[in-house]
């Protein structure tokens, strides 16, 4: 095995992304039972929805510390997973920079709304950052591996997260931009975010189906 570090570090990595997978559909199922069952907090169906809640967070917590460790475990043989990992730092810190201003923010009347927009945005850009990064790295192992198919697949993968990336971007913003004379036009960028959220869960999928693949390649 060529990159030991590498192999454990991205198996982590895949792993914590099961584990996150899992942790949705624990909050999305009690998400629905929550929508539908319409009880006082003693009642065991309500119960049951906050243990779900529960195990989600739990499972989450786990998956977020793997993924840590993974990318410090596989930086060590990959330059891009150790800048995956410093991004996940950088994103802790602005999330408690976030967190500490909305505390102040409520106390001062709103006057800090813009900083915690910006630094709510910062977070969810790394998040896409350390998904380029990690697929780069791994693409830079297949070529260290002469594994040209894994190489081609992590390159399409990072332009196509970088172009759903953008287009996300700007059908965030488009729309506020229209005024409501232009409500079919608001309609259509309506549309084009659920296919745009659709195409984003499908990129995610793969991005996944590609981390268990280079545990795979790193493992000979």
């Amino acid at each position: 095995m060529q990159f030991e570090n590498a192999y454990k570090g991205v198996k982590k990595i895949f792993i914590a992304e099961l584990l996150s997978i899992l942790a949705a559909v624990f909050v999305l199922a009690a998400a629905s039972m929550s929508a539908f069952v319409q009880l006082d907090a003693t009642h065991p169906l309500m119960i049951a929805t906050g243990a779900l809640i529960l195990v989600g967070l739990g499972i989450s917590i786990v998956s977020f510390v793997l993924k840590l460790v993974g990318l410090h475990q596989g930086g060590r043989d990959e330059s891009r997973l150790k800048i995956g990992f410093y991004i996940v730092i950088t994103a802790i810190v602005l999330t408690v920079v976030s967190f500490t201003l909305n505390i102040v923010n409520g106390a001062t009347g709103g006057i800090l709304t813009l900083a915690i927009n910006l630094i709510d945005t910062l977070v969810d850009v790394s998040k896409i950052i350390l998904i380029i990064y990690i697929l780069g790295g791994i693409g830079n192992l297949a070529l260290s591996l002469n594994d040209e198919f894994m190489a081609n697949r992590s390159r399409f993968l990072i332009n196509l997260v970088a172009i759903l990336f953008v287009a996300s971007i700007l059908l965030s913003f488009v729309p506020s931009l229209i005024g409501n004379a232009n409500e079919p036009l608001r309609i259509i960028f309506g549309v084009m975010s659920i296919v745009s959220a659709l195409m984003e869960l499908v990129a995610y999928i793969l991005c996944v189906i590609h981390y268990g693949r280079a545990v795979k390649m790193l493992s000979k």
